[in-house]
């Protein structure tokens, strides 16, 4: 649940209890500063670059005939992804955007693009 999210709950609860009118002005003025302070953020050099690294991993599981391991992806180039870890943590996050799918066969996690 994100910092706005959680204002507009406190915002719900105090209109359903029939706070007084100030309390619920507060928390709509502080959901505001919070929703601008968010539309101001910019990705980080580290985001930036991790997005560059997920484009080359889903070139790679492209390419590849049958899905393959973290450490398959690792060894397709390793000065770009540096460690199994951060291999690990990227796919995760292709997972998480339905890019790539994840499969474990014999306790062996496997990716490969999702349809």
């Amino acid at each position: 649940m994100t910092i706005v999210e959680q204002f507009e709950a406190v915002k719900a609860f105090l209109v359903e209890n029939e706070a007084p009118a100030e309390m619920v002005e507060f928390v709509k003025a502080r959901q505001d500063a919070q929703a601008k302070r968010n539309e101001n953020r910019k990705p980080s050099k580290v985001q930036v670059a991790n997005e560059g690294l997920k484009v080359k991993m889903l070139e790679i599981l492209a390419e590849a005939d049958a899905p393959m391991t973290a450490t398959e992806i690792l060894g397709a180039d390793v000065e770009a992804f540096g460690t199994v870890q951060k291999v690990s943590a990227l796919l995760k996050a292709l997972v998480d955007a339905k890019k790539v799918v994840k499969t474990v066969d014999k306790r062996k996690t496997y990716f490969a693009l999702a349809e």
